[in-house]
């Protein structure tokens, strides 16, 4: 729905972009075949989103294949590869022609870069992770190199997880609709322009960089005072939204990857075992980081434990 331009904040589609530097060149015959294979054995990059929402996996893709541009004799490469990056970054791939990935490989005087856009109607982040091994080996062992067999499907997946005892799913429903009257709204964000402005659904990333020591270190400090990691960044997350928002009480949506270990090959599988999972957050009493850390973990994790009814279920 969120690709409708019609819809609030719409006209945008959620996809990993990601860019890969290297100073080697790359060869690109054998990177090709190595694209080409990968497409032929996760069903999902050759899936078709039809118009009533459903995905149709079809035989061959039209866009299994490795697009190149020849940046070589650029005179302004640094243009080219910005526009590119523009282009990547805000674009919506037509999922109802089988469009879900494009790997690009920009041929540069020196070296050269891969682009890699991957729509998440057809795979979540870690499927992302098993994507990115599976071209690494078939390009570098070669494209018929033996993978992991793969012996159930996305829709196999889904069909075991549905047949699932419904009483879980009874007992969490149960808990959400006790509890829907208490529960509060969005968060009351200022915005410069209204939600079906032109142009107002594009992005702009801001990052900042944390090296792996100070990571582990702030692990540890999590650990030593009896919380997580997620529930320390989840709690800092609260506290910058409820900086901005008019209100102190307010539901956070946070993405949930729930991949199932029904068998042992779903480590292989690609598709979208994303949730999502409402938190209640109340910044009415100002307290430390770690308290609040405690009490934002604590509702994160209630409303994990009633994560099989999921918040779009909810919403």
């Amino acid at each position: 729905m969120g690709r409708e331009p019609d819809q609030p904040y719409g006209g945008v589609a959620p996809h990993f972009y990601a860019e890969l530097d290297r100073d080697e060149a790359v060869d690109v015959d054998r990177l090709a075949e190595a694209v080409t294979a990968l497409f032929a054995r996760h069903d999902l990059l050759r899936m078709r989103v039809e118009a009533d929402g459903r995905g149709r996996v079809l035989d061959d893709s039209p866009y299994a294949r490795l697009v190149v541009h020849d940046l070589r004799d650029d005179p302004d490469v640094g243009r080219s590869l910005a526009r590119l990056r523009d282009d990547y970054t805000h674009r919506m791939m037509d999922i109802s022609a089988g469009q879900v990935l494009e790997v690009g490989l920009s041929l540069l005087p020196r070296g050269s870069r891969l682009h890699w856009d991957l729509d998440m109607v057809a795979a979540d982040a870690f499927s992302m992770r098993v994507l990115l091994e599976d071209l690494r080996r078939l390009y570098v062992e070669g494209p018929h190199t033996p993978l992991p067999p793969i012996g159930l499907s996305y829709p196999d997946y889904l069909a075991t997880r549905a047949a699932a005892d419904p009483r879980e799913r009874e007992s969490a429903r149960a808990w959400w609709q006790a509890r829907l009257d208490e529960l509060p709204g969005t968060p009351a964000l200022p915005v410069r322009r209204g939600p079906l402005d032109p142009g107002v659904a594009r992005s702009r990333r801001l990052h900042h960089f944390v090296d792996q020591q100070r990571s582990l270190a702030l692990t540890r400090a999590a650990q030593q005072r009896g919380t997580t990691l997620t529930a320390v960044l989840a709690a800092a997350f609260s506290e910058s939204i409820g900086a901005w928002c008019s209100e102190s009480r307010f539901l956070l949506n946070l993405p949930l990857f729930q991949r199932e270990p029904i068998a042992e090959d779903v480590q292989y599988l690609v598709g979208d075992f994303s949730g999502s999972v409402l938190v209640p957050v109340d910044l009415s009493r100002p307290m430390p980081l770690v308290e609040r850390a405690e009490q934002v973990g604590a509702a994160l994790r209630e409303a994990i434990g009633h994560s099989a009814y999921s918040g779009v279920e909810v919403l």
